[in-house]
């Protein structure tokens, strides 16, 4: 039944994003949580030394990413894409 429900509802013509909504709210209601894993993506070697090669060769290097703020400053520190002694200009919309 609920299949069902959700199929209808991903494919209806008026406030598909509702209809699915009530859907996702009818299977994961009472769930309990019984675990819990993250993943740390590690550079590949080469990465930091790689990008103050390009910048000092006059590459300009940008960074786009979908991380939480503070994880993506991290990263571009991690990186040599950012220095602490750089302007950093941050892009929200």
């Amino acid at each position: 039944e609920w299949s069902r429900d959700f199929q209808q509802a991903s494919i209806a013509i008026e406030d598909r994003a509702g209809k699915v909504a009530v859907c996702a709210a009818q299977i994961e209601g009472g769930l309990e949580l019984l675990g819990a894993t993250a993943v740390e993506d590690k550079l590949q070697e080469g990465v930091p030394e790689t990008i103050d090669a390009m910048r000092h060769a006059g590459v300009q290097v940008w960074m786009l990413t979908g991380d939480k703020l503070e994880t993506a400053i991290s990263i571009a520190l991690t990186c040599n894409l950012l220095k602490e002694w750089m302007k950093l200009l941050i892009v929200r919309e």
